[in-house]
């Protein structure tokens, strides 16, 4: 049997309460949210030790459509074109040595 959902106005435990998650279209309580949680900053650590990777963030540029700047993130051809340009930027000797003093 599943719980009834609660409002954030009930006195209930925080355990008590249930949230719908749509994209396994099950009930899951709020212990469980925070075990995913969990669970996805391990898995994070892990794909960094086994694929290193870094996360940056680029702010938009003005007079570009924010919809075409914010699908760059998914593009494949220019996730590859920032890899290349990181290694080449890696490459250089000056920049090389002063990007790891900082």
């Amino acid at each position: 049997m599943v719980p009834p959902v609660r409002s954030a106005g009930d006195t209930a435990t925080p355990n008590s309460y249930v949230v719908h998650n749509n994209l396994i279209g099950d009930v899951m309580t709020e212990k469980d949210s925070e075990k995913i949680e969990k669970f996805e900053k391990v898995q994070s650590k892990i794909e960094k030790i086994i694929n290193p990777y870094i996360t940056v963030k680029i702010s938009m540029p003005e007079g570009v459509d924010k919809e075409a700047f914010l699908k760059l993130e998914n593009d494949p051809e220019f996730i590859t074109s920032l890899t290349s340009q990181a290694k080449e930027w890696l490459t250089k000797g000056d920049r090389r040595q002063s990007s790891t003093m900082t």
